[in-house]
């Protein structure tokens, strides 16, 4: 296929540095640097790192580096360095080619070095901003490094972001400090964790109040967000993937049952991809976004855009962002120098084509790569539908012709040489004959000895949720060695506790309760909090009104056991598609769990375990796990 060569692409152009030197006067030697465009000559934000000839990493910016030796200036710095040969590595987002070059610092000398970067593309000729949604100025109240609002704008736009959205901070409600400017944006939006089996949440463009008074918060979420004129966005939704009670999205699972899920999904992992994929064949319309929920007080942390998200908008101004957003007018990649557009029929990503019979449809597939492509492929409904041949150009161009008769969707996926990729959002098919989609269930169960927010305890509590798209549920069973020893139908009402609805609206201690959505009488969904005591093989069962049965994958928790544990079950499925996950992880001995409110804080961080398997139409898409066949033998087989 022939390589495209827009105008804006530069592909004549690199970035090079000037150099000259003089005597500084005093007994010590120095690197002064300016960076700009090469062409416009206007400085440029940047990330740098610099090396002496003793291997030491200097500060330019006087807030403390990173670990990888990071630093962030704006168009300039100057820094002290041991004499001999320092090496200067310098970048302003993708769009600019980066500068890696060895220096020569004479003793007692300035070196002057005017460093010009060339952008050799832009992706808003194409109609696309980027930006990161989740970033935390500073998370803790202490870091290693001095981080506050406007070093956060600097990263980002050295990062060549278009739009920052801080997700949450420590330094108070004086938001965003006026540091947007023409050509960036920046706001703060909150980082939601609504609840316990929830997940986590980020709101660009709203500042969102609800009353979270459903089991299914999200929901209300999504409706309050939207009203505030924002977007709803599942964040890290398998982070940790062994942890179903906190920051994964676990209401994705029974969003993605009742089909009415958020706007878009963050997705940085294959796991995720493939929780996605999940979801979107259950009939869901899910855009992809990406984020990188950096933390930049802290030394290890991944720099804002590392993981962006692009969208197409009319305009750089939060209310056209989440438009695009909303819409699902995306494509998300892991920061690199690669890009991904897609278009059929000249509809983008988020468009809904009807399907018919005997026509034929054009996919117009774009890829633009500063380094060699490795792949490039259209994917239908999770799997490969076609896979073009980039032959290692640094772009790559084609129109693809298909057919299409079902419901359906695709997606564009570009990878390079070195790992980086692109994704875009889907296109979606419908017949049009309308069909009905997909009954889908899902079943959760976790057990462990945590509160609804991050306190130990040493008492136990099973966690179950069911949901249906089909029902309804008739009765829902917790076993125990494949006997049931809680047996709880729709007419037994509901049981609410002081503590709140059970699982997803407990904010302190756990107590026994269930209760039915969205009412005993249309039971779709279902959730319930109970002691667990005695060791055994524990599962969920769950029956529908029309004679339709499921169940969690059976998970073995010990009595006797002496520390603070988590084992987790969940399985979505539905029309030969299937996403299974299990986990454990460990934390303090039960007998240093002290007094509540003493920070018995859990993360349950030793001896983790997780699996996940993925069934697409019928066939394993992914499977993965972690290595440790001890803890693996706590979960029956996926099979089984």
């Amino acid at each position: 296929m022939p390589e495209r060569r827009p105008e804006t692409w530069r592909m004549d152009m690199d970035s090079y540095l000037v150099c000259e030197r003089s005597r500084s006067g005093e007994n010590e030697s120095r690197l002064a640097v300016r960076v700009t465009d090469a062409v416009s000559g206007a400085p440029l934000p940047v990330k740098v790192i610099i090396t002496d000839s003793l291997g030491r990493r200097a500060d330019g910016a006087g807030r403390g580096l990173y670990a990888d030796g990071r630093f962030y200036a704006d168009g300039e710095f100057e820094v002290r360095l041991a004499p001999g040969r320092a090496r200067l590595q310098v970048s302003s987002g993708p769009n600019y080619l980066p500068l890696d070059e060895e220096l020569a610092i004479e003793d007692g000398e300035v070196t002057r070095a005017d460093v010009r970067l060339a952008q050799w593309f832009d992706p808003k000729t194409e109609g696309y901003y980027c930006g990161d949604n989740h970033v935390h100025t500073r998370h803790d109240a202490t870091g290693e490094v001095k981080s506050d609002r406007q070093y956060a704008a600097l990263q980002a736009r050295a990062g060549g972001l278009d739009f920052l959205t801080e997700a949450g901070s420590s330094l108070g409600d004086d938001r965003a400090g006026k540091l947007s400017r023409p050509g960036f944006l920046f706001s703060s939006s909150p980082e939601l964790a609504v609840g316990a089996f929830v997940g986590h949440f980020n709101t660009p463009g709203a500042q969102p109040t609800w009353e979270g008074t459903s089991p299914l918060p999200a929901r209300e979420l999504v409706e309050a967000a939207h009203a505030d004129g924002g977007a709803v966005i599942y964040t890290h939704p398998l982070a940790p993937p062994q942890q179903l009670h906190w920051m994964g999205a676990a209401e994705l699972l029974s969003d993605a049952v009742l089909r009415c899920c958020a706007d878009t999904v963050d997705v940085r992992s294959e796991a995720e991809k493939y929780l996605w994929f999940a979801a979107l064949n259950l009939g869901n319309r899910l855009g992809v976004s990406g984020s990188t929920d950096s933390c930049l007080e802290r030394l290890r942390t991944s720099s804002p855009g590392d993981y962006r998200v692009y969208v197409q908008a009319d305009s750089l101004d939060y209310p056209s962002i989440c438009e695009g957003i909303r819409q699902s007018r995306t494509f998300a990649s892991n920061g690199g120098p690669l890009f991904a557009f897609l278009r059929v029929d000249g509809r983008p990503p988020g468009s809904e084509v009807r399907a018919a019979p005997e026509s034929r449809y054009r996919a117009e597939i774009n890829v633009v790569s500063w380094r060699p492509l490795s792949s490039v492929a259209l994917i239908r409904r999770g799997k490969e539908a076609h896979r073009f041949e980039p032959a290692g150009n640094r772009s790559f161009s084609a129109v693809h012709e298909f057919e299409e008769t079902g419901t359906a969707w695709y997606v564009l996926r570009a990878e390079d040489e070195q790992g980086n990729w692109a994704m875009t959002s889907p296109i979606y098919f419908t017949p049009a004959a309308t069909e009905p989609p997909p009954a889908a269930t899902m079943a959760l169960l976790e057990i462990g000895n945590f509160t609804g927010y991050d306190e130990l305890r040493k008492e136990f509590f099973a966690h179950v949720i069911a949901t249906v798209s089909e029902g309804p549920i008739s009765v829902v069973r917790l076993l125990k060695n494949d006997e049931p020893i809680c047996e709880l139908r729709p007419e037994s009402g509901d049981n609410l506790s002081s503590a709140g609805i059970p699982c997803t609206g407990v904010k302190g201690e756990f107590q026994e309760g269930w209760v039915w959505w969205p009412s005993p009488e249309k039971a779709q969904h279902f959730q319930m909090d109970a002691p667990v005591v005695e060791s055994g093989w524990y599962q969920v069962e769950v029956l529908t009104v029309g004679g339709d049965s499921f169940r969690s994958h059976a998970l073995f928790f010990d009595a006797s056991h002496p520390k603070s544990r988590q084992l987790s079950s969940a399985v979505l499925s539905g029309d030969g598609n299937r996403f299974a996950l299990v986990g454990y992880g460990e934390d303090k001995p039960l007998e240093e769990v002290g007094p509540p409110f003493q920070r018995n804080v859990w993360w349950y961080p030793g001896n983790q375990y997780w699996r996940i398997k993925v069934i697409l139409d019928g066939r394993t898409a992914f499977e993965r796990s972690a290595e440790n066949t001890e803890i693996a033998a706590l979960f029956r087989p996926f099979d089984t």
